[in-house]
């Protein structure tokens, strides 16, 4: 932590983009998805669905994202106590400290997570989120693929956050991102981005999109991007979208031949499977 001084900052506006109303939102450049396939390659098979539950709740982005704003031994303490379950002697120990002063630390950095985090996160039923994510998901890509802006508007919460790091973009509000979308879905707008198409993938237990595009001119659909959702309450409240490069580490190709796509729409078997064509 001294030597890099990786502390959130805030986004600055970027020339020619509107991001819509609100102040800036705080800025994790060096924050990344890690795909739940990996995850999954961890976890013991008799894992419990409790366990599971904070397993998946313990890798979001956003419990990522908060984690930053502990100071470094708080930070330490809640990992070693709530993430990998260690019993308060050994963290005491192993952090050169008093029983007392791990569990005061602790209690401080818990505090500072449920001001941080998103409030229904506890609330989240295994079951019923993981069918309503799916048909969300599934949504999402048939918007984006027959570029219908309408479609996507009723996905979007009103208040929807859209992050691009390590770029210096966002957008903060449905009217502006659906802005956007509409000169990206536009074939007769200069902005209009080309053709889409998006495997469903998992990434920090959190549902996800590997989105390519094939731009005006080509014959290949080129990887774009990588979206995370945060879907609360049937709604998607929060996009991350992270760089074309992370496709590969989901297993995916940088490019799709548009022959092989035709109009098919992909599977989406969530969380965190390879999808097929």
């Amino acid at each position: 932590m001294r030597r890099t001084g990786r502390r959130p900052q805030r986004y600055q506006p970027a020339p020619g983009v509107d991001p819509g109303g609100r102040e800036p939102p705080e800025r994790q450049a060096w924050l990344q998805p890690y795909p739940d396939r990996l995850l999954d390659e961890l976890s013991a098979e008799d894992e419990q669905p409790e366990a599971a539950a904070v397993s998946r709740e313990t890798m979001e982005l956003a419990f990522l994202a908060a984690l930053q704003h502990l100071p470094p031994r708080q930070r330490a303490v809640l990992i070693f106590r709530d993430v990998l379950d260690r019993q308060v002697e050994e963290t005491a120990m192993l952090m050169d400290m008093s029983v007392a002063a791990c569990n005061s630390a602790l209690q401080r950095a818990r505090h500072t997570l449920r001001e941080r985090l998103p409030q229904r996160r506890v609330d989240w039923t295994a079951g019923d989120h993981g069918r309503q994510e799916r048909d969300i998901v599934r949504r999402y890509i048939a918007a984006a693929e027959r570029e219908d802006v309408s479609m996507m508007a009723g996905l979007l919460s009103v208040d929807v956050l859209v992050t691009m790091p390590p770029n210096p973009v966002w957008f903060d509000g449905r009217d502006a991102l659906l802005k956007q979308l509409g000169r990206i879905f536009d074939s007769t707008s200069p902005g209009y981005f080309g053709r889409w198409r998006h495997l469903p993938v998992g990434a920090n237990r959190q549902a996800a999109v590997a989105g390519y595009v094939q731009r005006p001119g080509t014959s290949v659909f080129r990887a774009q991007m990588v979206d995370v959702l945060r879907i609360e309450s049937g709604q998607i409240v929060e996009i991350t979208t992270f760089e074309a490069h992370l496709v590969t580490a989901f297993g995916l190709p940088l490019t799709l031949p548009a022959e092989h796509l035709g109009n098919t729409t992909p599977m989406t078997d969530l969380p965190g499977g390879r999808p097929t064509l």
